[in-house]
């Protein structure tokens, strides 16, 4: 569920959704998850990460302007730190695609049972939602233009050359790790082809300003995350 001050929307698993998901079922896996990424890729891989490193919200339209006010939240389930550092995140699935991903920075990590933010921007999301994101996307005219020195930068990967604007009519979001294993990906809206399988999107949201939030874990979006 999700808590906001007056009219703010804030992520919300800062608070919840680490019990909540912690008493859910686990089905499978996610699709193609631990396993270095090829187009032609599709198992389910093993690695303990799948099962504790989730995308856990998305946000993708915002009430008013979209520009600087898209977030993505990733939680750890598990019961040790991760470190993250090198890790991709975007909304690009194909190598050399146009679109965008980004790398955690050194150092980067998350703790047991918590979550990070990563904002499109910064400055923005605090003015609009008000709170503080742990990491924004590189800064960009339009989506970021303005730099917070205070929250963390993703930086430049080479699997993709584009900026991550998540599409309103429809998108996905990929998190890999530094070897190019998928650790999560999630469409939205449309289903899609994705390591030679077609994987259920998660629905669209039921009222504007909403934003997708994982409630289970049964490995198809569609069932996963509901608008709230």
């Amino acid at each position: 569920m999700t808590t906001s001050a007056q009219h703010h929307k804030q992520p919300w698993s800062k608070k919840l959704l680490i019990g909540f998901l912690a008493a859910s079922t686990w089905i499978s896996g996610f699709p193609v998850a631990g396993q270095a990424y090829s187009q032609e890729s599709s198992h389910v891989g093993s690695d303990e990460r799948v099962r504790t490193l989730v995308i856990s919200e998305i946000l993708y339209n915002a009430e008013g302007s979209d520009d600087g006010t898209e977030y993505i939240e990733i939680a750890n389930l598990g019961s040790e730190p991760i470190d993250i550092s090198g890790y991709l995140l975007g909304d690009e699935e194909t190598e050399g695609g146009g679109e965008g991903m980004f790398a955690f920075p050194a150092g980067a990590a998350i703790e047991a049972g918590r979550s990070i933010v990563v904002a499109q921007s910064s400055l923005i999301n605090k003015e609009k939602y008000d709170y503080t994101p742990d990491y924004e996307f590189p800064q960009v005219e339009r989506y970021n233009p303005l730099d917070d020195p205070e929250v963390p930068n993703l930086t430049a990967a080479e699997w993709a050359e584009g900026t991550v604007i998540l599409a309103n009519s429809g998108d996905d979001v990929l998190l890999m790790d530094q070897e190019l294993n998928v650790i999560d990906y999630v469409p939205y809206i449309n289903d899609t082809e994705f390591g030679g399988q077609i994987v259920k999107a998660a629905p669209p949201l039921a009222q504007l300003g909403e934003s997708l939030q994982r409630y289970y874990l049964t490995g198809d979006a569609s069932r996963d995350f509901i608008s709230q």
